[in-house]
């Protein structure tokens, strides 16, 4: 996709990244965007999931007056789940998600594991 080849161009050889993925909140959308950009990742650097909250709504208090509606099992906790399963290069960070008293993405927010 032309997104993700931008965003290659634009890291320069050597540096250390970090990425924040926000964007269509759908399981399909989250789990190929964490395909796509977790190997961007830099070791010990985070691939962070905006939104998890979502995946501990039940329906009936999910916000409903929204353009799209995510019910759980089709949202961002459903897809980095999945993507941790197929996945070891990274780890939910129990520390860093421990800090977090009031978060939109709670569980979030994984660390790049040292190969």
């Amino acid at each position: 996709d032309c997104t993700l080849e931008a965003v290659r161009a634009n890291i320069p050889e050597g540096a250390r990244v970090m990425v924040v993925l926000d964007s269509d909140h759908s399981r399909d959308h989250v789990l190929a965007e964490c395909r796509a950009y977790g190997p961007l990742v830099s070791e010990g650097c985070y691939l962070v999931v905006a939104d998890t909250v979502v995946g501990h709504m039940s329906e009936e208090i999910a916000p409903k007056k929204r353009s799209k509606i995510w019910f759980q099992g089709n949202e961002p906790l459903a897809a980095l789940n999945d993507y941790l399963a197929e996945n070891d290069r990274f780890e939910v960070d129990p520390v860093l998600n421990g800090k977090l008293v009031i978060s939109s993405s709670p569980g979030g927010y994984l660390r790049r594991k040292a190969s």
